[in-house]
């Protein structure tokens, strides 16, 4: 369906309409239809009648109405009387029709017109002619010239008693609240420093005020011939009268700007409209045009190449409109992805654009093999969505392919995303073949800029900017750089230079590049004395584009810091630090790890970046109690910080303080940060520690549609999927993620999964095979196919599969994990225990691994170093799950029940929204013979968890000790059908068949029971009983 766009008189563009929109505004007088029209969305811009289906439209609507009268203006006659009372007013857009035409200063959008094919800049007014049968047939009443006369008067008068109210109105509320625009913290440019500019400015506008007059009294002269031509008679009024009220207008405007100049200049340099990137998905239309598509790219290749943020925004919309118009094999596709990465930083609302560029790049990701400019995309977008190793993979992928020609564009993304992975020996090689190239890009230099500076390498930054700077490059994204120098130099004079440049400009109307702006106006402001105005400008600054770093230095100003340079300069080292960290961790070293976020901390005590991640670092190697503690310090200090609340959240959930984490969700609930998809994700993390399928089924489902992109939710739902075997829903999330994180490999171990439960062992093998070609020697890869070799009876190529996992370093436990699971396979206790210490070593904060070896422990009867094991988990984290639970049990087994009650009431107390404490109760005084006692900790346990299959087998067993048979088989069944696997359950099932007379059921529980477990000390027994029944 063809769609228009409308030009208004006074050149406001709105749209696109619909045919049937168009007849609505036409009916409701919102346009005249002689306005001009644009066919949505590159046609030309012409009048209604030049367009058959609007002059239609606009015939049959007038022809239609039945009050349909014609205007004098029809007919050739001006009159000024149009406009009175009895006309309708000018278009004006009203309540119900503000949606469809930004209005607001802070959300405006780019309007595609502004790309559009040049318009003529003045629109000459057209006068219906009409046959001179046509005139003859018209009633030939004239309108009395003295009237019009009269009317005219009275109009001015009533404006000049409009105006009079108006301004007698604003002076009252300047009187009442006095504004001091030098200290308004959004004052773009110091007056003082602009008198120079200011006087020109007022010369301009004289002499616009005089062309204006005169350009008015020439068109006033051009009516009056038309209407003595038509109406064959002598205007009344004379062209020096109507002159006079021009002349007079003009030069009260004159004298207000002569005499109120700064006032003017402070009004109009706050009103900075932000301009939000357009990420729109292109409609491929029916009917391919080439050749126009090749045209768009053109043009959209020019505008992209003048580098600005502007420019940018309308290389974006040039490249849309070519897609559209060819979608398939045309380079704009991959242009249209690498701008609309680009732009994303600036983007109005970014999890919602980031998802429209997403959906762009799974379209075209067949060419991410062979087109550079697509995969520099691609790498940009992971980049932007916190995917560095994902921007490396797609680059490394593309690069390995020998008859691909990266590009310099192609290759600085690389760097940058080697930078932010950690890789700093892989950066700095292609840092050294990019520093090579003649000819760069403002990307290029960009990114080199930010490699040096990232390794404080000040001198080589400034030779970078310099270099550019030769080379014509003068844009704002560069400047706020040179802004970063001259700071470290404080040299405030020329950085104070350099901000008058960039408010000049109006910081491209960019929201990044303004609040940069206002952030570097603030440190001026602190290095002048001016805490107030350095305070709100980055409060400003804050509202425009929220960041950590933004709330660490605003936070520090808070605090009377003495040198805001030499806080910037710590803030950087930290940066560093905290890269350098992350890439120990990376590999595995966590003593150097937590040495630089130690050191990082201590440097910048109130950059909030740097203490957040030692908390996630302390949580991570399970320092609980150290997390916890700085954790909730920083809430004190900054309780509507939304990355510190959702920290402090997942320190609760993770060290299994489900109370707290309650308490603190409840509160942001009530506050503006529920909205906020961390609120979300957080609400399901907390449901899947605590395993309620259902409520974390439904708020991950809610945290997926609120941020699509956030592939952790996602995962964590496909997990669940796999874990109660709904496999096709899984493998639909898993398909998402890899396309989301292509580096991942636990997404490729997780539908490998699925491939075995549904199609065998030797498919999951294969598909991982073909998955190990792109992740050579994984470690992951590698444990998951000798896994599925040994469950397929291959053990000869298990051994192999072993082999090769030996030889490859041992720095992430992947080896060890993968020996555990097959020595637990063959119920290898010792070598379990074995491979487990080993792991420890690399990972001593793994506390399921400590937890697991001590339950070993437990069953090899070895309960000296199994209370070892749990002591040291102990000292970690003493609320982890089924601590206290374990450490009661290895009590009663060695008889000391007093000390087993203790720990059992202890879990309780740690948990009181837990089952184990209470089924753990149930069990002490099970044994103890006391039935009662044990049956109403069971019950207790019930109302929390009813399908808890500990409590079930506990009220089954109270119930076949209480000779209730009946109700003692039901629950053992529920039991048996929740946990299949669980061999215990057999045993009693077959107890009860036994007491029913039911020898045939029974014996075949105990068979599945002996089957599961096959060194049970009921195997005689057991067996002798078969034996006999047979």
């Amino acid at each position: 369906m063809k769609k228009y766009r409308i030009r208004l008189f006074e050149k406001r563009v709105i749209g696109p309409f619909t045919l049937v929109e168009i007849k609505s505004l036409f009916n409701k007088s919102r346009i005249t239809g002689k306005e001009k029209f644009q066919e949505f969305p590159v046609g030309d811009w012409v009048s209604a009648n030049e367009i058959p289906e609007l002059k239609q439209l606009f015939s049959n609507e007038l022809e239609s109405d039945p009050t349909f009268v014609r205007k004098l203006s029809d007919f050739g006659f001006e009159t000024n009387t149009n406009k009175d009372l009895s006309f309708p007013k000018e278009f004006e857009f009203e309540n119900e029709v503000t949606a469809m035409t930004p209005l607001s200063a802070s959300d405006e959008k780019v309007e595609p017109s502004e790309v559009d094919e040049p318009e003529d800049e003045e629109e000459k007014t057209q006068i219906s002619r009409f046959n001179k049968e046509e005139l003859e047939d018209f009633d030939k009443t004239r309108i009395n010239p003295s009237t019009i006369e009269y009317l005219e008067r009275e109009k001015r008068k009533k404006a000049e008693e409009e105006a009079n109210k108006k301004r007698e109105k604003e002076r009252e509320e300047k009187e009442e609240a006095p504004v001091d625009y030098d200290a308004d913290a959004t004052q773009v440019v110091s007056l003082n420093d602009l008198k120079k500019e200011l006087t020109e400015d007022v010369e301009n506008s004289e002499k616009e005020l005089v062309e204006e007059a005169a350009y008015k009294e020439k068109l006033e002269a051009k009516k009056e011939k038309r209407k003595a031509k038509v109406e064959k008679e002598e205007p009344t009024e004379s062209t020096p009268d109507k002159k006079k009220p021009i002349v007079i207008i003009a030069a009260v405007a004159i004298l207000v700007v002569l005499l109120f100049p700064d006032e003017k200049k402070k009004k109009t340099s706050n009103k900075l409209i932000i301009k939000y990137p357009e990420i729109s998905f292109p409609q491929q239309y029916e009917s391919p045009d080439k050749e126009k598509a090749k045209l768009l790219f053109q043009k959209g290749m020019t505008e992209y190449r003048k580098g600005d943020y502007k420019s940018k925004i309308k290389a974006s919309k040039y490249f849309r409109s070519s897609v559209e118009n060819s979608f398939k094999n045309n380079p704009a596709s991959s242009w249209l992805i690498l701008t609309y990465s680009e732009l994303l930083p600036h983007s109005e609302n970014k999890n919602y654009d980031a998802n429209r560029i997403f959906k762009l790049i799974q379209i075209f990701n067949s060419n991410a093999l062979k087109d550079p400019t697509l995969v520099a995309g691609m790498a940009l977008f992971y980049l932007n969505i916190d995917k560095a190793e994902a921007a490396v993979k797609v680059v490394e992928k593309f690069n390995t392919i020998k008859t691909n020609k990266p590009t310099i564009e192609l290759f600085s993304v690389y760097l940058k995303s080697l930078l932010e992975s950690g890789d700093a020996l892989k950066a700095k090689s292609v840092e050294q073949k990019l520093k090579g190239v003649k000819n760069k890009s403002l990307l290029v230099y960009i990114n080199l800029f930010d490699y040096y500076k990232f390794k404080n390498e000040l001198q080589q930054a400034a030779d970078i900017i310099l270099e550019a700077e030769k080379k014509g490059h003068k844009e704002t994204a560069l400047l706020l750089r040179k802004a970063h120098l001259l700071l470290y130099n404080e040299d405030f004079e020329s950085l104070s230079a350099l901000m008058k440049i960039v408010a000049n400009r109006r910081a491209e109307n960019s929201k990044l590049y303004y609040s940069r702006y206002l952030e570097y106006k603030a440190l001026l402001h602190s290095k002048q004395s001016e805490p107030a105005r350095a305070l709100a400008s980055f409060k400003k600054a804050l509202e425009i584009n929220e960041s950590l770093e933004l709330r660490s230095r605003l936070a520090a100003l808070e605090a009377n810091s003495s040198n805001e340079v030499n806080v910037l300069i710590n803030e950087s080292k930290a940066v560093k630090l905290i890269a350098d960290s992350k890439s120990h961790m990376a590999s595995g070293n966590f003593k150097f790890a937590f040495k630089d976020a130690l050191e990082a901390s201590r440097l910048a005590p109130n950059y909030l970046p740097a203490q957040l991640h030692l908390a996630g670092l302390q949580i991570e190697k399970s320092f609980y109690g150290e997390a916890l503690k700085s954790l909730e310090k920083l809430y004190d200090e900054h309780p509507q910080n939304p990355k510190v609340v959702f920290k402090l959240i997942d320190a609760y959930i993770e060290s299994y303080k489900f109370q707290k984490a309650k308490r603190l969700i409840n509160i942001i609930s009530a506050s503006k940060m529920k909205s906020h998809p961390d609120y979300f994700s957080k609400n399901a993390k907390y449901y899947v520690f605590k395993d309620d399928f259902v409520h974390a089924v439904a708020w991950l489902q809610k945290a997926i549609n609120i941020n699509p992109l956030d592939d952790y939710n996602t995962f964590q739902l496909a997990k669940l999927f796999i874990k109660y075997r709904k496999f096709e829903k899984a493998k639909v999330l898993l398909n998402k993620v890899m396309d989301l994180d292509p580096a991942n490999v636990d997404y490729r171990v997780a539908y490998g999964e699925i491939v075995y439960e549904q199609e065998g062992a030797n498919s999951a093998i294969g598909y991982l095979y073909d998955v190990l070609e792109d992740f050579k020697d994984n470690s992951k890869l590698l444990g998951a196919i000798g896994i599925y070799y040994y469950k397929s009876g291959q053990i000869k190529m298990f051994e192999t599969t072993k082999e090769k996992l030996l030889k490859l370093p041992r720095t992430d436990g992947a080896l060890f994990e993968f020996l555990i699971k097959a020595a637990k396979l063959d119920q290898n206790n010792e070598a379990v225990v074995e491979y487990s210490k080993e792991l420890l070593k690399i990972r001593p904060g793994d506390l399921e691994a400590r937890m697991f070896l001590g339950q070993v422990y437990m069953e090899l009867s070895n309960y000296k170093e199994a209370l070892k094991q749990f002591n040291i988990i102990k000292s970690r984290l003493k609320t982890y799950p089924k601590l206290q639970f374990y450490m009661s049990k290895l009590y009663l087994l060695t008889d000391n029940v007093k000390k087993a009650k203790m720990l059992a009431k202890g879990e309780i107390q740690g948990n009181p929204g837990s089952t184990h404490g209470y089924v753990l109760l149930g069990d002490i005084f099970r044994k103890e013979g006391k039935i009662n006692e044990a049956e109403k900790n069971y019950k207790k346990a019930q109302k929390l968890n009813p399908k808890n299959v500990d409590v079930l087998v506990g009220l089954a067993y109270i119930n076949f000790v209480k000779s209730q048979y009946e109700i003692a088989l039901d629950l053992f069944i529920k039991a048996k059908r929740l946990e299949p696997g669980r061999a215990e359950v057999y045993k009693l099932l077959g107890d009860v068949y036994r007491k029913i007379a039911q020898s045939s059921l029974a014996i075949e529980s105990y068979k599945m029971f002996l089957e599961l477990s096959p060194n049970t000390r009921y195997k005689k027994e057991l067996q002798n009983y078969i034996r006999m029944m047979q």
